[in-house]
């Protein structure tokens, strides 16, 4: 017998209303891919969110977990107005919790695009420079993305990343 033909389940017919007070990372993640009507879909964004700030995983994951429900619960931008809406009339703490884990992936991304981009036009990346880009800010990297274009040899990478992070060049 195989269990594997046994166990499929289609999410689609699943309602995630069934799930809203479920304190589980799968069950925040996989809302975004149950039954949702149209006009529930930034309740349902904003609930997976703020179920996701509660449970008790490392940071890697939450961030993991956040970035599925982004990608299949993708909203237009009108939803995303009233999602922002829905956000700003939460509990401050709560909402910096949301706001938090939404924008940590998406620097990690930009951080990982960035030193891409650094390897290609200057070559490998020293370890050195490696801890240095790491520990930019989400400001400090738009900026880092911004200056680079201008950047004429590996040199000015080092002096630029020397003026941001002292400590550590």
């Amino acid at each position: 017998m195989n269990y594997l033909n046994d166990a499929i389940i289609q999410l689609n017919w699943l309602n995630w209303r069934d799930f809203e007070d479920k304190v589980n990372p799968v069950a925040c993640a996989l809302m975004s891919k149950m039954e949702v009507n149209k006009g529930e879909r930034t309740k349902v964004k904003l609930t997976s969110l703020n179920s996701l700030t509660e449970l008790d995983v490392n940071s890697a994951k939450k961030r993991l977990l956040s970035a599925f429900i982004d990608t299949y619960l993708e909203l237009s931008q009108q939803e995303q107005v009233e999602f922002e809406q829905r956000l700003a009339e939460l509990e401050p703490t709560q909402k910096e919790k949301i706001v938090e884990l939404t924008t940590s992936w998406m620097i990690d991304g930009e951080r990982r695009l960035l030193s891409k981009q650094l390897n290609y036009r200057f070559g490998e990346l020293s370890p050195q420079e490696t801890v240095q880009i790491a520990s930019l800010s989400g400001e400090q990297l738009e900026q880092l993305a911004q200056d680079f274009l201008d950047f004429k040899s590996r040199e000015e990478l080092s002096g630029w990343l020397g003026r941001i992070v002292p400590n550590q060049a």
